[in-house]
């Protein structure tokens, strides 16, 4: 999910894979809704003031596909611009959950390098009891 403060009409954008979801009415009315993925968006860079991926970064094919999505996030975003997200644990109880699923952890101890390899700044990853929050900032 995008957000920009400046956008006219809808403020929020968001990508999906699925043509039927895509067309659903009911997102159409919160969201500007884009048929592709987070990795390669087609938006223009520095747009949005804030993204956020809550529980989605371990549905891609491997870390590098996650820091590709990094990546194009750190595009979009204006300077300052503000990523937040949220992921689970790689526990037994989440591998259960996701049996028969995609499933590529984001380790959060690693996160905070990742982040700033690819130029995100202010990184900090706070631990929960069943996940696990993140934000960083583009610079600016």
């Amino acid at each position: 999910m995008l957000a920009s403060g400046t956008c006219p009409g809808k403020h929020r954008a968001g990508t999906e894979r699925s043509e039927a979801a895509v067309n659903e009415d009911h997102l159409r009315m919160l969201v500007d809704v884009i048929n592709g993925t987070a990795e390669r968006t087609g938006l223009a860079a520095d747009r949005f003031s804030a993204a956020a991926c809550f529980a989605v970064l371990h549905h891609t094919d491997s870390a590098a596909a996650q820091d590709r999505i990094f990546a194009e996030l750190l595009r979009v975003l204006r300077p300052g611009g503000l990523l937040v997200g949220s992921e689970g644990y790689d526990n037994e109880r989440t591998r259960l959950a996701h049996t028969g699923d995609q499933f590529v952890p984001v380790d959060p101890d690693e996160l905070p390098q990742r982040l700033s390899a690819i130029g995100f700044t202010g990184i900090a990853v706070e631990h929960g009891e069943l996940d696990f929050r993140f934000h960083a900032r583009k610079p600016g």
